[in-house]
C-alpha cells in the first residue's frame, strides 16, 4: 500500500472514531434532554392532579357544610318584572362566633351582602329580590374569627325568570339571493306567570349595530314551545361582521332581545 493510501486510511479511521464518539455524546445528551422533558411533563401532570384533588376535596367539604338548600318562588309578592325568591339553607354546623351571610350579585355587578335570618336550628333563609330579566350568582359565607364560604353558584333562573328563547339553526344551502337557514326557537316551558309566554318571536340580523333583516317564526303544530322558519338571508354571501338576535314579544308589550352567541362562526 502506498504511503498516500496509508495516510488516507488513517484519516478515515480517525474520522470514524471521532464521529462515533461525537454521536455517542450527542445520543447521551439527547437521552438526558428527553429524560428531563419527560420528567418535567410528569411533574406538571402530578401538580395538576394535586390541584384537582384539592378542588374536589374543597367541593366535598362545602357540600358537607351545606346539608340542604331549597328555593321557592313567591307568586303573591312578585310580578312580571320583579321576583321574590325565598332561599333556605341548612348548615351541618356553625360555630358560636360565626354569622351566616348570603352574597348575591347580578351578572357583571358587585356582590351584595345579605345577613341570613335564622328559621330553626341550623336552617337559615332570606328573600332574594330579583329582576326577572337577569341571571344571578350567589355564595354562602360564615363570618367570625374563623370564616368559611362555599364556591360561587347560580340562582336557578327557571324558578323566577322570563323564559329564555334557545335558537338552533343550520345553513341548509345557498342561492343567488343569499344564505338559506332553517331556524328553530325553543322556549323554556312552564313560566311562572301565564303572560310570560311569548306571543311573537323574531330573528333579526344586524351589521354594525343596525338591523339588516328580520323574520318572524311560526309556532310548530306538532311540538309545544317550539317555533320554526326557513329563511333566506338576502344579499349576504358571508356572515362575517354580522350578529343575530332573537326578539320575543309578550302580551303586556314587553320585548326581550337576546344575542345568539357564536352566530356564523361554524360556516
Amino acid at each position: 500500500m502506498a504511503k498516500k493510501e496509508y495516510i488516507i486510511a488513517g484519516l478515515l479511521a480517525v474520522s470514524l472514531i471521532f464521529n462515533y464518539v461525537t454521536w455517542s455524546q450527542l445520543q447521551e445528551v439527547m437521552e438526558q434532554q428527553f429524560t428531563y422533558a419527560t420528567q418535567q411533563q410528569v411533574n406538571e401532570a402530578r401538580d395538576e392532579i394535586y390541584f384537582l384533588h384539592d378542588q374536589i376535596n374543597q367541593i366535598k367539604q362545602e357540600r358537607a357544610w351545606i346539608q340542604d338548600s331549597s328555593f321557592e318562588f313567591n307568586r303573591e309578592s312578585s310580578d312580571f318584572y320583579n321576583a321574590n325568591l325565598e332561599g333556605q339553607w341548612t348548615f351541618k354546623q356553625l360555630k358560636q362566633d360565626q354569622t351566616p351571610y348570603l352574597l348575591l350579585k347580578k351578572e357583571d355587578a358587585e356582590w351584595k351582602e345579605i345577613k341570613l335570618d335564622k328559621l330553626s336550628g341550623l336552617t337559615y333563609g332570606t328573600v332574594m329580590k330579583l329582576s326577572t330579566e337577569s341571571n344571578y350568582q350567589y355564595k354562602l359565607t360564615a363570618k367570625g374569627p374563623t370564616s368559611q364560604s362555599t364556591e360561587v353558584r347560580s340562582v336557578p333562573y327557571h324558578l323566577y325568570g322570563i323564559p329564555r328563547v334557545e335558537v338552533k339553526y343550520a345553513k341548509s344551502g345557498t342561492s343567488e339571493n343569499g344564505v338559506i337557514f332553517d331556524f328553530m326557537a325553543i322556549v323554556d316551558p312552564n313560566p311562572v306567570f301565564e303572560e310570560m309566554v311569548p306571543e311573537e318571536i323574531f330573528v333579526e340580523l344586524q351589521r354594525d349595530g343596525e338591523p339588516v333583516q328580520k323574520v318572524k317564526l311560526v309556532p310548530s303544530k306538532k311540538e309545544d314551545n317550539v317555533w320554526k322558519v326557513n329563511w333566506t338571508a338576502e344579499d349576504i354571501k358571508s356572515l362575517e361582521d354580522y350578529k343575530l338576535f332573537t326578539i320575543a314579544k309578550f302580551s303586556n308589550g314587553f320585548t326581550k332581545r337576546e344575542e345568539v352567541k357564536r352566530f356564523g362562526m361554524e360556516f
